[in-house]
Order: C-alpha cells, then sequence, then structure tokens
C-alpha cells in the first residue's frame, strides 16, 4: 500500500523532537515546547489532508 507522505513527514517530525527533547542533555526540559510544536504541526497536517482527500 502507498504511504501518504505527508503522514509520514509529521510521525518523522514528532520522533525526532521526541528523541531531542529527551537526549539533549537536558532531560525533558524542553519537552513541552518540541511536543507542542509535533502536535500543532500534525493537527494542521490531519486538517490538510482530510481537505485534499475530501476534494478528489
Amino acid at each position: 500500500p502507498s504511504r501518504d507522505p505527508d503522514a509520514l513527514f509529521l510521525v518523522s517530525l514528532f520522533l525526532f523532537a521526541f528523541v531531542a527533547s529527551n537526549l539533549s542533555g537536558e532531560i525533558g526540559a524542553d519537552a513541552l515546547l518540541w511536543s507542542s510544536g509535533a502536535l500543532a504541526v500534525g493537527l494542521y497536517g490531519a486538517e490538510r489532508s482530510a481537505a485534499v482527500a475530501s476534494s478528489r
């Protein structure tokens, strides 16, 4: 099955943010910032994917 490139990008971004915030040496110090950014991008991506799917 083909994968949605937007979903792959969003999952990759979340994983990067999670790893960076937990392994940066400042354990958890910036986790809220990165998680909030990843969540915002994820919600934007979900809306965009839904809009593209409904226009097909």
